[in-house]
């Protein structure tokens, strides 16, 4: 028995640490968002000025495309490990969810809420 403990506990430990490392990696994927997003800014009142050419603004405008599917990829992978770890835990039943948790979830679209894209 002991041995099996020590299992599930090793399982979970993995888990909570894959779950810390994907948490920190959204607040890099969403740095490397707003930097390419102002470069993609500045590009483009360079480009409307026609210092630059519209190869430059496609560019730039699909390097910060691509920062923001990879910050927003990393938010879902924290979510998914997060499950996980509840899995491991074995609380991953959302109907008997304390109102704490509910109220979290229901929290969410203000606490994380939508921006607006950029527009050419």
């Amino acid at each position: 028995m002991n041995k099996v403990n020590n299992e599930i506990e090793m399982q979970v430990r993995s888990v909570v640490n894959r779950a810390i490392s994907k948490y920190f990696s959204i607040e890099k994927s969403y740095k490397a968002m707003f930097a390419q997003a102002e470069n993609y800014q500045t590009l483009k009142l360079k480009y409307l000025l026609g210092q630059v050419p519209v190869s430059q603004i496609h560019d730039a405008q699909r390097m910060y495309l691509d920062a923001k599917l990879e910050a927003l990829n990393s938010q879902y992978q924290f979510f998914q490990e997060l499950i996980w770890v509840q899995r491991g835990l074995l609380a991953v039943n959302w109907v008997n969810a304390n109102e704490d948790a509910k109220n979290w979830i229901k929290a969410i679209p203000e606490t994380l809420p939508a921006e607006e894209d950029f527009t050419l």
